[in-house]
């Protein structure tokens, strides 16, 4: 009969060669294709009529920048109607959550935040998979500060900070986003960040939200300045696990054995071993 002997308590990367890794869960994700389908075909009226919707793709020459609310599909719903109804929300501008958008404009395939004098935030749409509360979650996206001007090789990119705000209820925690500050005159590029919601509860009823940082931002409008910026690309993931689920995984799961190179062992005979059981990793000793 084996006996084992706990040696001490190890974690993954115990040794180069024992590499085990958690499967990444995708939560959400959207770059707003769903709705900028309905209106890819929409464009302008009147001086405004063939100009690209694009200001990323056109390095903000001759584009045009449409309130939210103005593009309409047949039966006159709007792009930001559209959003609401996929459970978006956008804020600030000095206007209620989702009453009439201020400043956030309607770009293909993207949303750019902001105005004069007035800032933009989003937040997520509400996401079931949560349930009663997920570990090691990550947001990620693309974005770029907007630049004054709007000529290629011309003008001053806006000092925009952003913030993630992880909201339970009236608690909200804060995550920086890393400072992005293009030479200005450079084309419009993107850059993706990726953000860790570390020590702060994330469960079904949280919700997620990106605005500018609170120097730039209040939601009356009041902050004076350019804090503009275009968002796309979001994504949240996560390990997949909970504290409850870790819990029965442990106490079900079957035990496997790896030498100490990280192989393999079917039936392990006498020395030190790794042991993994469920999300549980740990030496022993066999005798």
């Amino acid at each position: 009969m084996k006996k084992f002997l706990l040696s001490a308590v190890a974690v993954f990367a115990i040794s180069p060669a024992f590499n085990v890794t958690a499967q990444e869960k995708v939560y959400f994700q959207s770059d707003f294709a769903k709705t900028w389908e309905v209106f890819k075909d929409w464009e302008g009226s009147k001086d405004n009529a063939g100009k690209p919707i694009d200001a990323y793709g056109s390095d903000g020459v001759g584009n045009y920048l449409p309130n939210i609310n103005t593009p309409k599909d047949g039966d006159g719903k709007t792009a930001f109607e559209y959003l609401r109804d996929e459970g978006w929300t956008i804020f600030g501008g000095g206007v209620e959550p989702n009453v009439v958008p201020n400043g956030c404009n309607f770009q293909k395939y993207y949303l750019k935040m902001g105005s004069k004098n007035k800032q933009n935030g989003v937040t997520l749409p509400i996401i079931e998979e949560f349930g009663n509360g997920v570990e090691n979650v990550k947001l990620s996206f693309n974005w770029f500060p907007f630049r004054a001007g709007g000529k290629a090789g011309e003008g001053v990119y806006d000092k925009t900070d952003l913030v993630v705000i992880v909201a339970n209820g009236s608690v909200e925690k804060q995550f920086a986003v890393p400072e992005v500050r293009p030479a200005d005159g450079l084309r419009y590029e993107w850059y993706p960040v990726s953000i860790s919601l570390d020590k702060v509860t994330i469960n079904k009823d949280t919700r997620i939200s990106v605005r500018p940082a609170d120097a730039q931002y209040l939601p009356n409008g009041a902050v004076t300045g350019n804090y503009r910026y275009c968002i796309d690309k979001f994504k949240v993931t996560g390990s997949g696990s909970s504290a409850v689920v870790e819990l029965e995984a442990d106490e079900n799961a079957p035990e496997v054995y790896y030498n100490l190179q990280g192989v393999k062992v079917a039936e392990p005979a006498n020395g030190l071993y790794i042991r993994v059981k469920g999300n549980k990793t740990e030496k022993v000793v066999v005798k």
